[in-house]
């Protein structure tokens, strides 16, 4: 993909992921349910450049993610557990959550933290 006599820096431009929409959904009786709509970007080989990336795209619509959740005011922490039987057993998750009127941010264990608005 380099052309020749260009100093080409290698990165990995072979694929994607940009996330277009993410929708959840806490209902009363505990269950919780994720969806996320992605359009995945991978090279077009044929037609890039080592100075122009061209892609082809695609838009993925990811199968909705259920799980239930649990919500402890005292200590601010969200619970989330997965829908799957298998023999690993459920998964939990547990993150700090603020909740503010109609906006809530979860933080990550790493610090990071995603920002989210009831519509």
């Amino acid at each position: 993909m380099c052309e020749p006599g260009l100093n080409c820096t290698p990165v990995n431009v072979l694929t994607d992921l940009k996330i277009d929409s993410s929708y959840m959904a806490f209902n009363a009786n505990g269950s919780f349910v994720y969806v996320e709509k992605r359009t995945l970007l991978n090279i077009n080989l044929e037609t890039s450049s080592c100075s122009a990336f061209k892609y082809n795209t695609s838009v993925v619509e990811e199968d909705p993610s259920n799980a239930f959740w649990a919500y402890d005011k005292a200590s601010k922490r969200l619970i989330l557990t997965d829908n799957t039987a298998d023999d690993n057993g459920a998964s939990f998750e547990s993150y700090q959550l603020e909740i503010d009127g109609k906006k809530f941010v979860i933080t990550f264990e790493n610090g990071d933290k995603e920002e989210y608005t009831k519509k």
